[in-house]
């Protein structure tokens, strides 16, 4: 049986680092380990995270190194033994049989996409569903399919031989990771079993700064990818990126700005977005929202939809 690395970055998250870890520990395929990469948390990570390891010797756990998240990310790549590597947050699960049917599926393939599952900060549960099959790694640069945190894994050779790394950015890096690794792959399986669920109930792995700032490191990580593409020979795959991924990127951050910022950030990628909506890049189910987030960029849409449900 290969070995699969599981690391997780982890910084004061004692609310759902236990369930997290323990999502790993009730695998059903046994060849793993897991390496937790404890960026300097005051609360009882250590204590769960050491708890765990006294309890099962494939928890490795390192604690308060000299990088800060998400270069943690890539302590974590460089201490792993596996042919296989899958990043979790450490807010985040895995269903028992998630490395189970990524290795029985591991055949003739770059990497391994599954089903997932998405839990708001209200507490509201929604899956996506895939058709299972071999699908072209353009299509996940096309957001056809999810390939990230949590849901993916991918072949340590091809992370090694093209120097994938995580940027020093805590936003958009793992944009940046997964786009760098679709470009140089050919064919992704993707699954229907909902083996990730992605729990946005309180994360803490990325929280704070600036609308400014997640803004700014956001467009830092596409110039940085599209850089390292063209050196590698990939620049083709750039202008995938940039009809469909960088987009939907600026889209997800109006959907979270603020009024008074969002009508100017609209303003400056008017030429980005408006031909992701006309010539409807978005994935299924995303044009609608996209179009009404743009919209509400101009008009105060969400505060009028509000106001009439307000008695």
């Amino acid at each position: 049986m290969v070995k699969v690395s599981v690391i997780m970055p982890n910084k004061n998250n004692e609310r759902w680092l236990k369930k997290s870890i323990e999502s790993v520990i009730n695998q059903t395929y046994k060849n793993w380990e897991l390496i937790i990469v404890d960026d300097h948390s005051t609360d009882r990570s250590p204590e769960i995270i050491r708890e765990h390891m006294n309890r099962d010797d494939r928890v490795v756990g390192i604690f308060d190194p000299d990088e800060p998240f998400p270069l943690t990310r890539n302590i974590g790549i460089e201490v792993s033994s596996g042919r296989y590597i899958l990043f979790l947050d450490s807010d985040d699960w895995i269903s028992p049989k998630l490395l189970e049917d990524a290795l029985l599926n591991f055949k003739g393939v770059d990497g391994y996409a599954s089903s997932y599952k998405v839990i708001t900060s209200t507490g509201w549960e929604r899956s996506f569903v895939y058709e299972r099959g071999v699908y072209p790694s353009d299509d996940g640069l096309k957001v056809r399919y999810r390939f990230g945190n949590g849901n993916s894994v991918l072949k340590r050779s091809i992370i090694e031989n093209y120097g994938i790394k995580f940027p020093p950015f805590r936003y958009s890096e793992d944009t940046y990771f997964y786009y760098f690794y679709l470009s140089v792959t050919r064919r992704i399986f993707v699954s229907d079993l909902l083996g990730f669920t992605n729990n946005r109930m309180g994360s803490t792995v990325v929280s704070g700064g600036s609308y400014e700032r997640k803004l700014l490191e956001t467009m830092k990580s596409y110039e940085l990818l599209f850089s390292r593409l063209k050196e590698q020979g990939f620049g083709d795959k750039t202008e995938l990126i940039q009809k469909y991924g960088l987009p939907r990127s600026i889209v997800t951050y109006l959907d979270s700005t603020p009024r008074y910022y969002k009508f100017r950030v609209f303003l400056k990628y008017f030429r980005v977005l408006i031909p992701y909506i006309l010539f409807k890049r978005c994935g299924s189910g995303e044009c609608l929202w996209a179009y009404a987030t743009m919209l509400d960029s101009i008009v105060p849409v969400k505060w009028l939809l509000r106001k009439l449900k307000t008695p």
